[in-house]
């Protein structure tokens, strides 16, 4: 008759330990903690990562999509925010994130072939230099090491996209 108090406590611990666990690896999390923004549950998530080696370089794409009623309440705080910016996004960035040229100098863009930067027209975008720890991007052209996270929210399609980029 002992032995049940404790496997009621122990099943109960690992219970916590589990939902812990499945809270820290959702991408709802991992999004929240890159941007260091709240952010509402998502209704559909899509995730791609493919950071490794030794230095854990890389790129992430993620995409979160809320309801309508979630996505106002996060366009709502992204606009109280200043670390999130009105849509566009600034020329330097889009330059690095794209490609092209300026003063000269061709630029090959680092978004990933074949995936498109969603087009968003009327949004908030956020960017962090994650290696200088500061949201300007006059850095961004003349490094050669970059560990950047940019965030693009659509207030039309209340879709968050989430790039990050390690080199």
């Amino acid at each position: 008759m002992k032995k049940f108090p404790i496997l009621l406590s122990a099943g109960a611990v690992l219970l916590l330990v589990f939902c812990v666990v499945v809270t820290m690896l959702s991408p709802r999390y991992q999004a929240s903690k890159l941007l260091d923004t709240d952010l509402p549950r998502p209704v559909q998530t899509q995730w791609e990562d493919n950071h490794g080696g030794f230095h854990g370089d890389g790129i992430f794409l993620g995409q979160l999509t809320f309801s309508p009623s979630s996505g106002k309440s996060l366009e709502k705080n992204l606009a109280q925010d200043a670390r999130w910016k009105p849509l566009p996004m600034g020329e330097t960035l889009v330059l690095f994130l794209s490609g092209g040229e300026k003063d000269g100098v061709t630029y090959g863009g680092v978004w990933p072939e074949g995936k498109a930067i969603p087009a968003v027209e009327e949004g908030y975008s956020f960017f962090l230099d994650r290696l200088h720890n500061t949201t300007a991007d006059d850095l961004l052209l003349d490094d050669s090491s970059h560990n950047i996270t940019v965030g693009l929210y659509d207030c039309q399609q209340s879709t968050l996209y989430l790039f990050t980029y390690d080199s």
